[in-house]
């Protein structure tokens, strides 16, 4: 038996697979995908994982041929090659996770899952601080003394108490306990989250 006949290297080769692209987990990543694909009740005749997963292994892991095949399981050879080609369709659909290998294959979708989740995490702060620049403290109802307090410190909108900070806020003169809470609570209500801003009482 040459090297092109090895199992799992052959069925790489029938995809277009090189080599140099096969993981070290490729039997198991082989496995895995099989037992995958028929999982839910099969459409028309076209059989279950077990005996479609057997089907397939017989051929390329055991080198047997379409007769031989089709007696063991009572289905013509134009059925075990339709199995066969189907099977390696569905294979070629996941041509990336087969040159990856489960683990690379999983790290590579949960990093891009997490990049994802960064990204929207960002461009909805963008979008917020965007918001809360538009908002003017003269229009969120605060008290005389709170928006005097904070005119005096040269602060416009929502968004410069913001880039201030909860530290920065509390050194603004003639905030005092209840005008500190009072901010905190319009930035609440517009959406900040700023509730660990608030002072005990």
């Amino acid at each position: 038996m040459n090297k092109q006949q090895l199992f799992p290297l052959n069925v790489y080769q029938k995809l277009g697979i090189a080599e140099t692209e096969i993981p070290l987990d490729a039997v198991q990543t082989l496995y895995y995908l099989l037992s995958t694909f028929y999982h839910v009740s099969p459409q028309r005749d076209f059989g279950t994982s077990e005996r479609n997963t057997d089907i397939f292994m017989l051929s390329f892991r055991d080198n047997e041929c379409y007769d031989k095949i089709s007696r063991k399981y009572g289905i013509t050879s134009a059925r075990v090659g339709q199995i066969i080609q189907r099977t390696l369709l569905k294979l070629s659909e996941r041509k990336e996770m087969l040159m990856l290998g489960i683990k690379e294959y999983t790290n590579k979708i949960n990093l891009e899952k997490d990049i994802i989740i960064s990204c929207k995490s960002k461009l909805s702060s963008k979008n917020d601080n965007e918001l809360l620049a538009k908002v003017k403290i003269k229009d969120v109802g605060l008290s005389v003394r709170t928006f005097n307090a904070l005119s005096r410190a040269g602060i416009k909108t929502l968004y410069d108490i913001v880039i201030l900070e909860s530290t920065g806020l509390k050194r603004i003169k003639n905030i005092g306990r209840h005008g500190y809470n009072e901010i905190v609570s319009k930035l609440i209500e517009y959406g900040e989250k700023a509730e660990e801003w608030r002072l005990k009482l």
